[in-house]
């Protein structure tokens, strides 16, 4: 499957077709296709164009596409309107400049939007179009790896939210997707890599053939070989187009897409928007959810293997930046797209290369124990002022550390409030039921915990009392404990 190394040649463009009935359109792929003004104009709607373009890309290739637009045919006008360039832009604010343009210049429903720039700017230019006028007519001429393998094929539109990534959008198809392949000449280098993180993720997801050509032309990729680079976007926006094509709007397997994008979403999120390029985060977050699919027993170490060799050799990242908490993960997670009925669903591999499947709460019952290997010892609280509480550590809890993590200490935590909040949920809930310290030590002794401890969370004491007592578990482990060469960690579970 190896492709000759070569040089650009201009010419009749590859066309990989979206088949969604009388909705369908082109993705034109080649070098010199900004050069060939008919495969743009054919495709103009009315008299007017708006180009929408950011502030790297305008002075690169506006007047390019600007004459592409009016070359022979002089009936076309056409503006343009430059927003400033990066992920943080990607708002209701740049949007609405956007928006303000379409207005002052008293277009009408027969105008045409041109993207041109990058993810982010296509997918603002396609909401801008889905919205105006309740939708007008756009073209897609994506300048990056990344738009051009991925978000520029398939009408998925849309704005981030300080809370979350792409929450703001609609489902909205191009008339057109025109890659001219000689715009990555300018793209920079870590922008490129980025890129890759989403080639790599079809062959992952449903092209095991795709990736094993990766594998072996991942080099030729970094170094930007003009035939490598135009068959990797060929392949992608074959697998991308297939997928739109049976499933448009993401009701099932067009979610598959998004290996890697919870996690990789997140890590925007909480890191900042732009801090983290898009094909950095998703690279992270693929390798969090093949390490997921691989606890599961899903897929062999084989394939673990191949994802942690593939990634550094197309400089992406294989962890999330150290500033990235769990809490910020679950917190940001959360409000994800894909969750359902308040289940996160994750897409993960399994079996083969090249499949892969959504999770259900089956799953996440599974995979929770397995979270508990290596833990050196565990901290369960309980409310001394509920007893249901103290009954779900008792009755749920302990035995199930006991069965999974057996011989692992457990030490034991009464928390409560100060003594006027106690009094006062007492009154506010007079049928509640509080433990008693007999309760909690008889508990203690019934497991064998090493330690018993109440504590509030005012009494600062009393809560280093809780992490003393488990550094003295981790560090002075029992003689009958085998000793661990690793580092060793407490496994706190609230």
């Amino acid at each position: 499957m190896d492709r000759p190394v070569g040089e650009k040649s201009s010419g009749a463009p590859t066309i990989v077709e979206v088949d969604l009935g009388n909705r369908s359109y082109p993705t034109d792929i080649g070098s010199g296709l900004l050069d060939q003004p008919e495969l743009l104009q054919k495709h103009v709607h009315g008299k007017k164009v708006i180009v929408v373009t950011n502030t790297t890309i305008a002075p690169l290739y506006l007047d390019k596409v600007v004459e592409a637009l009016t070359k022979g045919n002089p009936a076309v006008s056409v503006e343009y309107v430059i927003l400033p360039d990066g992920e943080k832009f990607k708002d209701m604010d740049t949007l609405m400049k956007v928006f303000d343009k379409a207005i002052e210049s008293r277009l009408d429903r027969r105008f045409t939007f041109v993207a041109l720039g990058g993810g982010v700017i296509g997918d603002m230019c396609g909401f801008a179009a889905a919205s105006f006028l309740h939708g007008v007519n756009f073209i897609q001429i994506p300048t990056t790896v990344m738009a051009q393998v991925d978000s520029s094929v398939g009408g998925k539109t849309g704005i981030n939210h300080p809370l979350g990534k792409n929450l703001i959008g609609a489902f909205y198809q191009p008339q057109c997707v025109l890659i001219d392949t000689d715009t990555l000449d300018t793209l920079p280098d870590r922008e490129l890599a980025s890129g890759l993180a989403e080639v790599i993720k079809y062959g992952l997801i449903r092209d095991a053939e795709f990736f094993e050509w990766q594998e072996k032309n991942m080099e030729k990729l970094i170094a930007r070989n003009p035939n490598a680079l135009a068959y990797a976007i060929k392949r992608s926006c074959e697998n991308k187009a297939e997928v739109v094509s049976l499933d448009e709007k993401e009701s099932g397997l067009r979610a598959t897409l998004n290996l890697g994008h919870t996690f990789g979403h997140a890590i925007e999120t909480g890191f900042g928007y732009g801090q983290c390029l898009h094909g950095e985060a998703v690279a992270a977050g693929t390798v969090m959810a093949v390490d997921m699919s691989y606890r599961l027993g899903w897929i062999d170490s084989s394939i673990v293997k191949r994802v942690d060799d593939i990634l550094p050799r197309a400089k992406l990242p294989t962890a999330s930046p150290e500033t990235m908490t769990v809490e910020m993960f679950k917190s940001v997670m959360a409000l994800d797209k894909k969750v359902a009925d308040g289940l996160l669903r994750l897409i993960l591999l399994k079996g083969p290369l090249g499949n892969c499947v959504f999770t259900g709460q089956e799953d996440y019952n599974r995979l929770r124990p397995l979270s508990y290997c290596g833990a050196d010892v565990f901290i369960l609280a309980f409310s001394l002022i509920s007893k249901a509480s103290y009954e779900n550590v008792s009755k749920k809890w302990i035995p199930e550390l006991k069965h999974y993590a057996p011989g692992v200490p457990i030490i034991l935590v009464g928390t409560k409030h100060d003594l006027r909040e106690d009094k006062q949920f007492f009154i506010d809930h007079p049928g509640a039921v509080p433990i008693s310290t007999a309760q909690g030590e008889e508990l203690q002794k019934l497991i064998g915990s090493p330690a018993y401890i109440e504590c509030s969370a005012k009494t600062q004491e009393n809560v280093k009392a809780v992490f003393d007592a488990a550094i003295k578990v981790v560090l002075q482990p029992p003689k009958q404990k085998k000793k661990k060469s690793k580092a060793q960690n407490a496994c706190t579970i609230l």
